[in-house]
């Protein structure tokens, strides 16, 4: 960004180049040359850091979506028996949520598709497209600042709340920042402004500007006390439906460097990694329609055979309303996860949908603080409107010397 436009916007605290902060030129010029547009929730920005956020990132959702929405079925892992791996979904009652403020397209009061959520990994590796690059390649990587609504190019963009505008310029795309009152705004996206620093805007009246070619979205990123605040929570963006719940995919259990351990003879420190993925209930049009997002709550806990907590409820992340500091990702996510449509280096991964792996443990998990047995992890994954999904992972602990074969017994 120019110290011009720098200068331009406001003092309140601003979120970083939407999803993340720095840039990437080769991944900006390899989604330019694929038709997509290149910005904020494509690519990190230029745009200057959030305090205490100095990692960049890059954009697009992330994991494949449940077969069937809000179906209830048996996912069992890879060589997992049911009884090992059982899910358990649930619907939030549907209840009226008033709407703090509408669509920035027409009509503003009817729901339109949201493609990317609130605090959606943004993956941009710069090595090759490689496991050896997945799993220990350098980036920038952060969670995604905003939500992305479909809209088709060239679609008018217009203020939700009355403001003054304090920024319409580019760096790595075309936004517009609208300061609405102290420690509040909206930062709109992937949008060609039609309206000047210093001008009043009015809410659903004013044109800021329209949808820029190739982008088929606005980026939304709303501030509020200063801080980045997720679009979704109830009393925000509406009206907005979700009853889908999100998908635990998967409860897998990993080795130090990150080799999965068998479920039946697990010893000593280990990590535990669930595959969460999440389908918006509107479907986004064109190339987004299949492409997963993230649940706004991962929860874990340890019980035995009989039901009994041995390690209590502990909650892997939150975004409801907040997002993570971007300096927390990989302690959030595990190596393995990239964003939909994610870039390796030159390499532009056109129509692949990403995957999001979290850290259950991400300082480990010793199970020599527990008695030789058969446990379960439960994972509980819910969204912003509270459906949930429950799975349960069932494993051995097997710390006691192995004498020989015979020695062994069913407990």
């Amino acid at each position: 960004m120019s110290t011009a436009a720098h200068a331009q916007i406001p003092t309140r605290r601003r979120p970083s180049a939407r999803p993340g902060t720095g840039s990437s030129l080769v991944g900006a010029a390899v989604l330019a040359a694929a038709g997509l547009v290149v910005g904020p929730t494509d690519v990190p920005a230029a745009r200057a850091p959030e305090p205490s956020t100095a990692i960049a990132f890059a954009s697009v959702p992330s994991t494949p979506p449940p077969a069937a929405p809000g179906a209830r079925v048996l996912r069992p892992a890879a060589a997992t028996s049911a009884a090992a791996l059982l899910p358990t979904q649930t619907r939030a009652n549907v209840a009226p949520v008033v709407a703090g403020f509408g669509y920035p397209v027409r009509p503003f009061h009817r729901e339109h598709p949201v493609r990317g959520f609130f605090g959606d990994p943004r993956t941009v590796f710069d090595g090759p497209p490689t496991r050896a690059t997945l799993m220990h390649g350098d980036g920038q990587f952060s969670f995604h600042e905003g939500v992305d609504i479909s809209a088709k190019d060239g679609t008018a963009v217009y203020a939700v709340r009355s403001g003054v505008v304090q920024a319409a310029a580019k760096t790595s795309d075309w936004f517009i920042d609208v300061d609405t009152g102290p420690g509040q705004g909206f930062t709109y996206w992937h949008v060609i402004p039609a309206v000047r620093p210093g001008q009043r805007v009015v809410a659903y009246e004013t044109v800021l500007g329209h949808v820029r070619r190739g982008a088929r979205h606005v980026h939304l990123t709303v501030t509020e006390g200063g801080r980045v605040v997720n679009p979704l929570a109830p009393g925000r963006l509406g009206p907005y439906r979700d009853t889908t719940p999100p998908r635990v995919r998967s409860v897998e259990l990993r080795s130090a460097g990150a080799e999965p351990v068998m479920p039946e003879f697990v010893q000593g420190r280990v990590e535990i990694v669930a595959d969460v993925a999440d389908t918006p209930t509107t479907p986004a049009p064109g190339l987004w329609r299949d492409m997963p997002t993230t649940p706004a709550v991962l929860a874990w806990r340890v019980e035995t055979m009989d039901g009994r907590r041995v390690r209590p409820k502990r909650t892997v992340i939150d975004v409801r309303e907040r997002r993570p500091d971007h300096a927390a990702f990989w302690r959030v996510f595990a190596r393995g996860t990239h964003q939909n449509m994610s870039v390796f280096g030159p390499h532009f991964s056109y129509r692949q949908p990403g995957r999001s792996l979290y850290r259950l443990t991400p300082d480990g998990f010793d199970t020599r603080t527990l008695p030789d047995a058969v446990y379960e992890v439960v994972v509980v994954a819910s969204d912003v409107r509270g459906n949930r999904d429950e799975v349960r992972r069932r494993f051995t602990v097997h710390n006691r010397p192995v004498t020989s074969a015979g020695a062994e017994h069913e407990r």
